[in-house]
């Protein structure tokens, strides 16, 4: 009877602390220190807390719920087995942009003013930069360069760093695509890539006249954004990609045969930005015939 009774004083104490018996024998096993068996404890609450966000918590949020559960836990604690236990948010951080020499000697404008009406193709450009997460190798990003004219994006770009590279890559591609010395201005906002010397330079040599949105007015580069938006509502969030490639493949499908290609948009006359395109190059035709 003694043992019978202790055998539901282990059963009644595991219900209070709500902890498996199988994570309870198994730390009785090893005998392993109390710190350690309340890390794991900690541990199965946080990833717990975790996956009920879908992700989305990082620690700090995280350490306020285990508050709400009257868990007394420092923040720091819950950062480190959260970053030892690779939990972390999918949710990026904004992109701090930092002053740089470029601003400070007054050398950035805004040439655009949110004047996004146009009379030709390759009068203005806008371009941004997006992130896609991935299973295995986590944020990749999608750099993309449209023609507001006709919302074609005429180039785009996936890769695994936000940095002047990817940018690189994507500028040249758009002036490959469309050709050089139009003097068609580019407008990005002011992150570090797009002030780079590099971007600048090959910018000045191929006539790409430069602007940039204004310090905190994300609405001055809409139509680019409004694009990303609309890759991520009706792509992006329905899928899961394994990795980097995976991502490149998608986006290219995506981009070339529906956006590009296939799907009609109000401001078009209900075209698509290819067929609107198409359509501008006829009438140049007749209006040089006629």
């Amino acid at each position: 009877m003694e043992k019978l009774s202790k055998k539901h004083s282990k059963r009644k104490l595991l219900r209070i602390l709500e902890i498996s018996r199988s994570s309870y024998y198994y730390n009785q096993k090893e005998k392993k220190n109390q710190r350690e068996i309340e890390n794991e404890i900690l541990l199965e609450q946080i990833t717990l807390i975790w996956q009920k966000s879908h992700k989305r918590y990082g620690s700090k949020k995280v350490h306020a719920e285990l508050q709400k559960l009257k868990l007394e836990v420092n923040l720091k604690r819950v950062k480190r087995l959260m970053r030892e236990n690779r939990l972390f948010s999918i949710i990026v951080k904004k992109y701090k942009v930092h002053r740089s020499n470029v601003e400070e000697r007054g050398e950035i404008k805004n040439k655009l003013k949110r004047d996004f009406s146009t009379e030709k193709l390759n009068e203005k450009w806008v371009s941004d930069i997006t992130y896609i997460h991935s299973e295995r190798e986590g944020w990749c990003y999608l750099s993309s360069i449209m023609d507001l004219k006709s919302n074609r994006i005429i180039s785009h770009k996936v890769g695994k760093a936000m940095d002047v590279e990817l940018v690189m890559k994507t500028l040249k591609m758009a002036t490959y695509m469309r050709g050089r010395g139009r003097e068609t201005i580019i407008h990005t906002d002011r992150g570090s890539q797009y002030l780079s010397k590099e971007y600048r330079k090959y910018c000045k040599e191929n006539n790409l006249e430069l602007s940039y949105s204004r310090k905190g007015n994300p609405y001055d580069n809409a139509c680019i954004e409004s694009f990303h938006a609309t890759l991520k509502k009706e792509y992006v969030h329905h899928k899961k990609f394994k990795n980097l490639e995976e991502i490149r493949i998608g986006i290219f499908e995506y981009i070339e045969s529906w956006y590009n290609r296939k799907r009609i948009q109000e401001k078009l006359g209900y075209l698509s930005p290819l067929e609107y395109e198409e359509q501008l190059k006829n009438e140049i035709k007749i209006n040089r015939i006629s």
